[in-house]
């Protein structure tokens, strides 16, 4: 059994070494999904910031109608009080 096994440890270690020889190729398409990444990262960065503007637009005009809403209010308590 012992020379079935050292044949199978052997062909282990020829197939391991073939990945070797196709490293570099792998990592050009690391590097170019890298960059793929990152405009994607920077278009996903723009998009985030107009919601931050849009979102910061809606709570200021929803500040501006509470705060209308209240001055209303209270100035029906005068009216209602005199």
């Amino acid at each position: 059994m012992n020379p079935s096994s050292s044949k199978h440890h052997q062909k282990v270690a020829s197939s391991s070494s073939k990945p070797t020889s196709s490293a570099p190729k792998s990592k050009k398409v690391v590097s170019v999904s890298q960059k793929e990444f990152k405009s994607k990262e920077g278009e996903d960065i723009e998009m985030l910031k107009l919601q931050i503007e849009a979102l910061q637009a809606q709570m200021e005009d929803q500040t501006k109608l509470a705060k209308d809403q209240v001055n209303a209010l209270l100035e029906d308590r005068k009216v209602g009080s005199s």
